[in-house]
């Protein structure tokens, strides 16, 4: 995947924010404008003909983020999965993996 750099950012602001509210019902502060702010990142990285599909995603959180994460379980649930499969996904350059034997930068 391409500008992975740049997606590593908005994607762990929505896993922050989804994972507090799946885990522990807390809305972080600033919640939906960190949803907000990523959904725009990711559709501005979904424009490479390579990321297209992160246009879908980004868009999918921005309705979230101007809906009460209470009332959409399904969509919530459903962004959680496909943020955990993204950050399964992407590399950092530069950023040790867990299975990595060498975690030095």
């Amino acid at each position: 995947m391409r500008q992975e750099a740049a997606l590593f950012g908005p994607i762990v602001e929505v896993r922050d924010v989804l994972e507090s509210f799946l885990r522990s019902q807390v809305l972080v502060r600033g919640w939906r404008e960190k949803l907000v702010e990523a959904s725009q990142q990711f559709i501005e990285l979904g424009e490479h003909p390579s990321n297209g599909d992160l246009t879908e995603l980004g868009q999918r959180i921005a309705v979230l983020a101007h809906a009460n994460m209470d009332q959409e379980p399904t969509l919530t649930r459903e962004l959680a999965a496909d943020v955990e499969s993204l950050i399964d996904q992407i590399h950092v350059p530069d950023v040790p993996r867990p299975e990595d034997n060498d975690w030095s930068f």
